[in-house]
């Protein structure tokens, strides 16, 4: 894609960014970009941020803060939240296990709207109907923390209603 390219792109996402911009970022000339800049790069280039802002597969290791390296994999997994930084001390990961507890959430929820989904798919009564207990205890400890659980796919809606059906079977 060309600069050029990138730029109609980008402002056909609603963020116009000049070629001249685009041009100075590749070259070097401008070291760095916002956030809004990051993101509607990557939604313009089609690929995820996380690999705009870390060379996975092209760089061993990169800077990550001021005079700290990691390798690439490691800098990765800090930054989407799967492993505290490299070499901190116990009260900085102590930290980091609390700071991290949402996205640990969230995965977990993932995993089991895609079981009871998959339960469903295949029929399966009995592993529905306890991956929906599962799933609706899972969506209360998003509430007691304060957090607003994640929308459910249509077919799971239920899981939340008090007064809802107690076991859809398909």
């Amino acid at each position: 894609m060309s600069a050029q390219q990138l730029a109609d792109a980008c402002a056909t996402l609603g963020f116009p960014l000049q070629r001249s911009v685009l041009a100075n970022l590749e070259n070097g000339r401008r070291p760095t970009l916002n956030l809004s800049e990051l993101l509607v790069l990557a939604r313009a280039l089609k690929a995820p941020p996380i690999l705009l802002v870390f060379p996975l597969g092209e760089a061993d290791r990169v800077e990550v803060v001021p005079g700290h390296e990691l390798d690439t994999w490691e800098a990765v997994k800090w930054f989407a939240g799967e492993m505290p930084f490299p070499g901190g001390d116990q009260d900085e990961v102590n930290a980091w296990i609390e700071a991290s507890k949402p996205i640990a959430l969230y995965r977990e929820h993932d995993r089991l709207v895609e079981g009871v989904q998959l339960a469903i798919r295949e029929s399966a009564p009995g592993s529905g109907r306890v991956l929906r207990e599962s799933l609706r205890k899972y969506r209360e400890r998003f509430r007691q923390r304060g957090l607003t659980p994640p929308d459910l796919p249509p077919e799971l809606q239920h899981v939340d209603a008090a007064t809802g059906p107690a076991d859809p079977e398909r």
